[in-house]
């Protein structure tokens, strides 16, 4: 098992329907996994952010969520379940402070907006988008998604929009 050198998830064991969707995306560059609320879209992010990390090559990871509140949870959740450094960053932390904070962690969990503003200070190998049906238009998922360059990505969502799944599809990677 190459993860058992590598980072792990903790306490928690996929379901069938998490371990087909992770095998989905472990199985392309970029991919999108669409599951409904409450099934646990959040651990398959975590189980895929362990596997890509054992990965050549991919020594760093971006999370991206819609809202501060999110940016709270989601780092929590990475902290308690798997051994991944996991460091949090607002927009509203001064730039000198923000400049540092992108050099730490392992995994990074931070808004849109914040990642976009700041895309001259960090460099990721790897990013998670969650809620990625706003990965549209002007929206800052669409700006960062067309402005940084990462070698793998995962989107997590529970609805993609028909009008957007050519866009997601094209930005984050393709929809299972």
């Amino acid at each position: 098992d190459r993860m058992s050198s590598a980072h792990l998830l903790t306490q928690l064991d996929l379901r069938d329907y998490q371990a087909d969707a992770l095998a989905y995306a472990d199985g392309r560059n970029h991919a999108t996994v669409c599951l409904p609320t409450g099934t646990g879209k959040t651990l398959v992010g975590c189980a895929w952010a362990c596997s890509v990390l054992a990965a050549p090559g991919i020594d760093r990871i971006l999370i991206v969520e819609p809202s501060r509140f999110l940016v709270e949870q989601t780092t929590e959740y990475y902290r308690q379940h798997t051994t991944i450094p996991t460091e949090k960053l607002y927009g509203t932390t001064s730039q000198g402070d923000r400049r540092k904070q992108w050099e730490q962690g392992t995994a990074v969990v931070t808004t849109p907006q914040t990642a976009h503003n700041d895309i001259a200070e960090h460099d990721f190998d790897a990013v998670v988008v969650d809620e990625c049906h706003h990965t549209t238009g002007q929206h800052a998922f669409a700006e960062l998604m067309r402005t940084a360059t990462f070698d793998r990505s995962l989107g997590l969502s529970a609805t993609i929009p028909p009008r957007s799944e050519s866009t997601v599809e094209e930005l984050v990677g393709p929809i299972h």
